[in-house]
């Protein structure tokens, strides 16, 4: 299970630490008691290296912040991530066994290893920004916040990733096309030129997870 950002926004999940864990599920009440089981927390999200070019809550942002809530004290730099600092959203894992997550704030894709350790710099999206990209400057955000990488594929030989938006662009609803939701293709780390487009019913559609599988064809 992948923790989303926390509380719901950025401004209040400072204090979330963003984290996988692993949990049971029983369905069959021959198998036990019929409850879930927690069995722990794989890993929390952590920059060690400071592969994020930017200051995360836990080592700057916090120290430099307008305002803290009444008697809150920015923690020790430990280099541990949180829902300030990114939104995770979906979740493969390569064959490497190294995870990639997908997420709303920029939207990024994050790259991290099996301590939960990014091992590359937040990999942005071509051409897209939220309003809570934290390297959106003077620019136009062109996604509604909460409307990154909801979902995200993987190819069934393991080779490409699939990142899917929850919202469409600015430009895609500039062009009519306002329940087009992008999904891009990513190879070795990096983004294939163009993306494909998935059309909802409606706008107003939301989407929850997004699954690749093969297709198997018989002949007679």
């Amino acid at each position: 299970m992948l923790s989303d950002n926390g509380f719901g926004a950025k401004a209040n999940s400072a204090d979330f630490l963003l984290s996988l864990h692993r949990i049971t599920p029983e369905t069959d009440a021959a198998d036990g008691d019929g409850a879930t089981t927690y069995d722990d927390t794989l890993f929390t999200f952590s920059d060690p290296d400071h592969l994020v070019p930017w200051p995360i809550w836990r080592d700057g942002a916090c120290a430099s912040a307008a305002s803290l809530p009444a008697g809150y004290a920015c923690p020790t730099a430990d280099r541990q991530l949180t829902g300030w600092d990114f939104d995770p959203e979906s979740l493969q894992v390569a064959d490497d066994g190294t995870f990639w997550v997908g997420e709303e704030f920029g939207p990024y894709l994050l790259h991290l290893n099996a301590d939960g350790e990014l091992i590359e710099a937040p990999v942005p999206t071509p051409g897209v920004q939220s309003p809570s990209n934290p390297t959106l400057g003077s620019a136009v955000p062109n996604l509604a916040n909460s409307k990154g990488f909801e979902g995200m594929a993987i190819s069934p030989n393991g080779r490409a990733l699939r990142p899917m938006l929850e919202g469409a662009t600015a430009e895609d609803k500039a062009a009519g096309l306002g329940s087009d939701l992008r999904i891009y293709t990513v190879r070795n780390d990096a983004y294939a030129d163009g993306f494909l487009r998935y059309r909802m019913e409606s706008a107003a559609n939301a989407l929850g997870d997004f699954i690749q599988s093969t297709t198997t064809k018989h002949s007679s």
